[in-house]
């Protein structure tokens, strides 16, 4: 069973369903009808698609990037800046919290701290850049990282994430 956060897929405003090779997840609507989210997951055997090259290290989906370690729910309120300890080069240095870690795509993390807005967010890219830069193209990925966060939202906060999430969905399968 796919969790998400406290809400597992099997939610009674939530279900899976198979179509067309893909996963896709629905909600209820007000007016009873099921607007319908695809998951960005080809299903077993299904042809070409959204992630139909997962683990074949092509595609889009896939770069062959190993995985890392991601904090998994990275945007600006999960990130205190605190005074830098006495001597340190910096004033003040950032400390994260209420991480959901997992391992995952490197990208997922910047792309969430895009998804809610981040004030620090050029000097944190640049600095990542300058350590481990991302791959060519992470810009247009974006959307990518972002939709599962956006269908989390959209499942347990409501209506109001509809747009950006089907919007992510539209421009991810899009390429």
């Amino acid at each position: 069973m796919v969790f998400i956060k406290h809400a597992p897929a099997d939610h009674p405003q939530a279900t899976m369903v198979e179509a067309a090779g893909l996963r896709w997840l629905t909600q209820a609507a007000d007016d009873g009808g099921a607007p319908v989210v695809p998951v960005l997951a080809a299903s077993p055997g299904a042809g070409s698609g959204a992630g139909s090259d997962a683990g074949s290290g092509s595609g889009v989906l896939d770069d062959a990037e190993p995985p890392a370690l991601i904090h998994g729910d990275l945007w600006a309120g999960n990130v205190f800046w605190t005074p830098a300890a006495a001597g340190e080069v910096q004033e003040v240095q950032s400390v994260l919290i209420d991480p959901a870690a997992h391992t995952g795509h490197r990208e997922t993390d910047i792309a969430l701290l895009h998804l809610f807005g981040f004030p620090q967010l050029g000097e944190v890219v640049s600095g990542y850049q300058s350590q481990h830069p991302l791959r060519q193209g992470w810009q247009e990925r974006i959307p990518l990282h972002q939709f599962l966060c956006l269908a989390a939202h959209w499942l347990l906060f409501g209506a109001g994430y509809r747009g950006p999430t089907l919007s992510a969905a539209g421009t991810v399968l899009r390429r």
